[in-house]
Order: C-alpha cells, then structure tokens, then sequence
C-alpha cells in the first residue's frame, strides 16, 4: 500500500508512505482491522474513535487514506436512500 501526500503549491512539504503497520476500512458500520503480516481481525466501533485511538496507542505514526462521504452516517442520523451501486468501503486508512 503506497501513499503520497501532497502540501500546497511551493509549500515544499510532499511525503510518500509504504508498508503500513495496519490498514482499517470500514462499510456500513463494520471494520476490519488488517496487520502488516496479511491477518484480519473484525473491529466495532465508530470509525472516528477508533482511528483517533489507534494513534495514541501508537506515538509517531501517520495516518493517511480517504474518509466517504457515507461516514455521515456515524455523524448524523439521515435516510439512506440511494443505493450503493460500487461497494466501495467508507474509509480505508493505513497506518504507517
């Protein structure tokens, strides 16, 4: 999993990340928790709150992914009422 952080123009700032420590994704109020040695492990809970606690547990490391726009739903309570027609999962976070 290679990731590439950009800053602002003629910020100077550009970081590239491989080899994760541990990659979390999340879909429909489920996660997975999977470690750099190929093992998965379910993991409940609020997106947000877990990712903030996987951080303190770990001092120094960077996470870098994408947050979906369905995450609203840990946020807000809202009708669901478009399909989800690519299946793809609401965040996916590596931690490096």
């Amino acid at each position: 999993y290679l990731c590439r952080l950009e800053g602002l123009p003629g910020s100077g700032w550009n970081r590239c990340f491989a080899e994760p420590r541990a990659v979390y994704r999340s879909k429909d109020g489920q996660g997975w928790l999977r470690w750099a040695d190929g093992l998965e492990e379910p993991v409940a809970g609020d997106p947000f709150h877990l990712v903030a606690h996987l951080l303190r547990e770990w001092p120094g490391c960077v996470a870098a992914g994408y947050w979906g726009y369905d995450l609203r739903y840990h946020v807000e309570r809202l009708p669901r009422r478009i399909p989800d027609d690519l299946g793809l999962p609401d965040c996916w976070v590596g931690f490096y």
